[in-house]
């Protein structure tokens, strides 16, 4: 995605000496209460930034400080509830804590990134807190920003798929009836497929079988991974150098995708996915520590937590779980440029000290962030853990596991192509799939998930290099599944012989999951139906709700 730089270099300079001169007066508590003025702070934060708009900044509490891009009034975003536009936003700088002045700095910001503009009141919920600066790396001239969506007839003469990305070689989610209308917001580069919403999750449709307003439609912008960002897609952060007064009121960004869904940002000059609740912090670090080739260069070391979900780190070759951590070192040359390439380290899995100062997140209002925040405990992160592990079939029988090919080719190394994600748990309905492919080289992948306690199957195919798939395991998945909760999944890589037949090159050792349990009043809910008494009623009678 482009991007324009500013001056980088004095921007990082000028942060170091703010932080420099801040940390002799950043003393840590012994006691780990926090003041009142942390509570009082976070529901201040829901008064004043409630039904903030898309792409601005709200001041949460004091004290929080701003630089625009254009002339602005004196007293503009001066004052608690304040409001601004990310498209104004150059910087933003949070205060640290400091109890008897009653300051602590917090600004939620509202953030598109690429959600969807079909699906509303959705997008991403950054928080920023304490001593932290954020500097907004999208030109307001060249910020892709909102437009109307356009309605959309399906022209097709039969069913239309509904793929997970823009070709054929993507996933299908599902599918659309002939006359069906649909909304569209967005083009892939080549303007041959169009971006929908399906089932709550960004999809796409080919556009030869789409009719609308030709004007309208010639309005949408591209929307693929090579579009443009939007305003603070992408950004550049720091977070103070001293220990926290108290565990609930840290220097950090956190931020918050929409519930299920996949948000791309760059953050300090990496490309990250987020699909989950994450904490960031970021730190200026010895660049003799970290290369002695550019001792004179300043650095920096950002830190991501993952707090629940997953993020997509180096390309999509890397996935941190929840629970764990990573950590990536930057250096600059004098130009400002990197001399020092993005790249994560996986720290594994966090402490218990660690979890403890994440405690806070399940404290700040719902009407703040999407979702709440559930911060996993240590035995829950470990059963992940083992639940990704290797299983032995003889003490772990899967009658209904059946492998395409069961005899694999001998000689291919197959060490490090592994099912990476869901290990934790399955939700009931769209099911993003990760894997890492490691040194196999594939023509395509195959998921395929079996019920270890009943019948079916599921499988879905995704052209290579692509290491990720969605998969309908809820209500499209009912004829299959029911409402089983125990499944196992795995991942073969596929390729073509010299006369053109596929075969099973690799497979991933087998996850054994649960999925979530769904209530028969809440499934009656998704079916549409109304329950009462035990029964599901539906238009035109009553709905038999499976097992």
């Amino acid at each position: 995605m482009p991007i324009v730089k500013g001056d980088i270099l004095m921007w990082k300079w000028i942060l170091l000496t703010i932080v420099l001169s801040i940390a002799p007066f950043v003393q840590a508590q012994d006691d780990e209460t926090c003041p009142p003025l942390i509570t009082e702070a976070l529901l201040a934060v829901d008064q004043n930034c409630n039904g903030l708009e898309l792409n601005s900044a709200c001041y949460g509490f004091n004290l929080v400080s701003a630089s625009f891009n254009q002339p602005v009034p004196d007293d503009f975003f001066t004052n608690p509830a304040d409001r601004a536009d990310l498209t104004q936003l150059s910087l933003l700088r949070t205060a640290p804590l400091d109890e008897p002045e009653q300051i602590w700095g917090v600004a939620v910001l509202n953030v598109q990134a690429n959600v969807p503009n079909t699906l509303p009141g959705q997008a991403v919920t950054m928080l920023l807190m304490g001593d932290a600066s954020l500097q907004n790396q999208v030109p307001a001239d060249s910020a892709r920003l909102p437009v109307q969506p356009v309605d959309v007839v399906i022209t097709a003469n039969a069913r239309l798929n509904v793929r997970s990305g823009a070709g054929t070689q993507f996933n299908v989610l599902g599918t659309l009836q002939p006359g069906e209308v649909v909304q569209v917001d967005g083009f892939n580069a080549a303007r041959d497929w169009v971006r929908i919403v399906f089932d709550d999750v960004p999809a796409w449709i080919s556009a030869d079988f789409v009719s609308g307003d030709p004007a309208a439609l010639a309005t949408l912008p591209v929307v693929d991974d090579t579009a443009a960002f939007s305003p603070m897609q992408a950004f550049y952060f720091t977070t103070g150098i001293g220990r926290p007064t108290c565990n609930s009121a840290p220097d950090a960004l956190v931020i918050q995708s929409p519930e299920g869904m996949i948000v791309n940002l760059q953050i300090n000059g990496a490309e990250v996915s987020i699909g989950s609740t994450v904490m960031l912090t970021s730190t200026p670090e010895d660049a003799n520590v970290m290369s002695t080739n550019f001792a004179d260069s300043p650095c920096w070391q950002t830190n991501l937590v993952v707090i629940d979900g997953s993020a997509g780190l180096n390309g999509g070759n890397m996935t941190i779980p929840t629970g764990h951590s990573a950590t990536m070192n930057l250096c600059y040359d004098e130009s400002g440029e990197p001399v020092t390439e993005p790249e994560w380290e996986d720290n594994g899995e966090l402490l218990e000290e660690d979890l403890a100062r994440l405690q806070f997140l399940e404290q700040i209002p719902q009407t703040i962030l999407r979702y709440p925040v559930d911060v996993p405990t240590l035995e829950e992160i470990r059963n992940a853990n083992r639940a990704s592990a290797p299983v032995n079939r003889n003490t772990n029988p899967v009658d209904n596991v059946r492998p395409e090919v069961p005899n694999l080719p001998t000689g291919v190394d197959c060490a490090g192509f592994v099912g990476t994600s869901p290990t934790d748990g399955m939700r009931f309905g769209r099911q993003q799939f990760y894997w890492d492919a490691g040194p196999v080289e594939t023509s395509f992948y195959r998921v395929v998930v079996n019920a270890t306690d009943r019948g079916g199957q599921v499988i879905g195919d995704v052209g290579a290099p692509v290491t990720n798939l969605v998969l309908d395991m809820g209500m499209g998945a009912v004829s299959q599944f029911g409402r089983g909760l125990n499944f196992v999944w795995k991942v073969q890589a596929w390729g073509y012989d010299a006369n053109n037949n596929a075969y099973v090159i690799c497979e991933t050792p087998p996850v054994y999951i649960q999925r979530e349990y769904i209530a028969p009043d809440a499934y009656c809910q998704m079916a549409g139906g109304s329950y009462d008494y035990d029964t599901c009623y539906v238009a035109g009678g009553t709905l038999e709700i499976p097992d």
